[in-house]
């Protein structure tokens, strides 16, 4: 009902782009709901007060104007009162009737204020007791602000005519009496109107603030939900190509077995000098493999970090010339010069991940490569117990080194 209040910033990214309009129409709803439960307490008041109304102007008004006026208040305007309070009881406020509601209590609004601004020109003003009357009027005006902070324009609605039917009938008359009166009543209307636009803005921000929230937990439970369900589709995915990795690891080992008899049993029966050095390159590129198809059984252990290290004395001379034999019939099919560099330097480390870290970065090195050469060096260092530097290949250069310090 009141769409001047500006809401609380929400999280746009878990909210959809309605949101906003969403939760101000639940808000209004809300508030038209909580000024139509005030209608039976109002309602009951306001009888009370209209039949001392009657009561005062009983002996000097018109007796059949009287009971005109409230049969027409009692048996109109409360009637609608009533079933709006009733309706409201059963059935609540739909989002789509949120505006028929919001003109249903205007209405009754201006009603009820009409009648009683009548009831003060027609019965009070002007006779004997109409500082009686006037002070009830007053009181209307605070009872009915009270009632009506919810919503401003129904606030309005509701105090303003009051208001400006006491000002313009004391105004008209003139007296001096008159116009304290007028500025009397004009310092409580202001105020009690500031204190009305206060409460108005507060009962809003608070019902827009509790629906905002309600709607980020629903949003919230609703992003862990996915998320869980994402985690639970990754974990099986994991799981999946862990069983795949193992499966394909162990099909494949069985030909390369197969390949390491055959190329035992050749080394075995053949003599000729030249092909059994083929042969142990060979069977140095199958150990290659093995290691390989190792790498990859252990692939879900890398992942869960659950790789032991094993730390032992490595030498340097020994690790370079293993590589030089794998490696050197792929730099020759290049026309590269593969060369190793080192002194007799021991290192404690994982062979087996060292190894493979050297194997990767030498491999690369060739195969980015198209002329020129790679050079694997090893140096000490005095100021660090070990360092590792890189130099990354040039392509289509005179030369191409790797080099690896520790």
């Amino acid at each position: 009902m009141n769409q001047a209040h500006t809401p609380v910033v929400f999280a746009e990214e878990l909210l959809p782009p309605n949101a906003h309009k969403m939760l101000e129409t639940k808000a209004r709803a809300e508030t038209v709901c909580q000024f139509l439960r005030l209608l039976k307490t109002q309602c009951i008041n306001q009888l009370a007060a209209e039949f001392l109304i009657v009561a005062m102007a009983w002996d000097y008004a018109d007796k059949l104007h009287l009971i005109i006026w409230l049969s027409v208040f009692v048996g109109i305007h409360h009637s609608f009162e009533l079933w709006g309070y009733m309706h409201i009881r059963r059935h609540g406020v739909a989002s789509h009737q949120v505006n028929r509601w919001v003109l249903f209590i205007h209405l009754i609004a201006a009603t009820n204020t009409l009648m009683w601004c009548y009831a003060y020109y027609a019965f009070g003003f002007g006779f004997s007791r109409e500082a009686l009357f006037l002070i009830m009027m007053i009181g209307f005006m605070f009872v009915m602000g009270h009632y009506s902070r919810e919503d401003l324009k129904t606030a309005c609605s509701m105090v303003l005519p009051v208001y400006l039917t006491i000002l313009i009938l004391h105004l008209h008359r003139g007296a001096e009496v008159d116009y304290v009166i007028a500025a009397a009543i004009t310092l409580y209307f202001f105020a009690s109107f500031m204190l009305v636009v206060q409460q108005s803005k507060r009962n809003f921000d608070a019902l827009y603030a509790r629906y905002l929230s309600e709607e980020l937990a629903s949003a919230l439970q609703e992003k862990n939900r996915e998320l869980t369900l994402a985690k639970h589709q990754v974990e099986i995915a994991s799981q999946a190509k862990s069983r795949f990795f193992t499966a394909a690891s162990h099909d494949l080992r069985q030909p390369l077995h197969v390949l390491s008899l055959l190329q035992g049993s050749l080394l075995l029966n053949v003599k000729q000098e030249n092909v059994q050095s083929t042969l142990r390159q060979m069977e140095e590129a199958l150990d290659s493999l093995g290691l390989f198809f190792e790498d990859v059984l252990n692939v879900s252990k890398l992942e869960n970090g659950q790789i032991p290290v094993e730390m032992e004395a490595v030498s340097i001379i020994v690790l370079f010339e293993k590589l030089k034999t794998e490696f050197k019939p792929l730099s020759d099919a290049k026309n590269l010069k593969l060369r190793f560099r080192t002194r007799n330097y021991v290192v404690r480390t994982d062979k087996a991940l060292l190894e493979r870290i050297l194997r990767n970065l030498i491999s690369n090195a060739i195969k980015f490569t198209d002329r020129g050469g790679v050079l694997v060096a090893c140096r000490g260092s005095t100021r660090w117990a070990g360092r590792c530097s890189s130099r990354p290949p040039r392509r289509q250069g005179r030369s191409s080194t790797s080099s690896i310090a520790n």
